[in-house]
């Protein structure tokens, strides 16, 4: 079993609203995300490759494939 809680370390010390759930001893494992501080891209930035469909992917399904389908 485990328990996620999301807070900030100030200065070493954990703040936040879900502190009062930690136990008082406890083996954990954090994970440190970047910095909030990075700028975001500006909003319609391209950060991704474009999407490529294969010719046919949104063609409709044949009697073979429907019945494949339980349809």
């Amino acid at each position: 079993m485990y328990t996620t809680i999301e807070a900030d370390i100030e200065n070493g010390q954990i703040i936040g609203p879900e502190v009062a759930k930690l136990p008082s001893h406890a083996h954990v494992l954090i994970t440190l995300l970047d910095s909030f501080d990075k700028k975001r891209p500006e909003f319609g930035t391209c950060t991704s490759e474009k999407i490529k469909i294969s010719k046919g992917a949104l063609a409709p399904l044949s009697g073979k494939d429907l019945t494949d389908w339980g349809l």
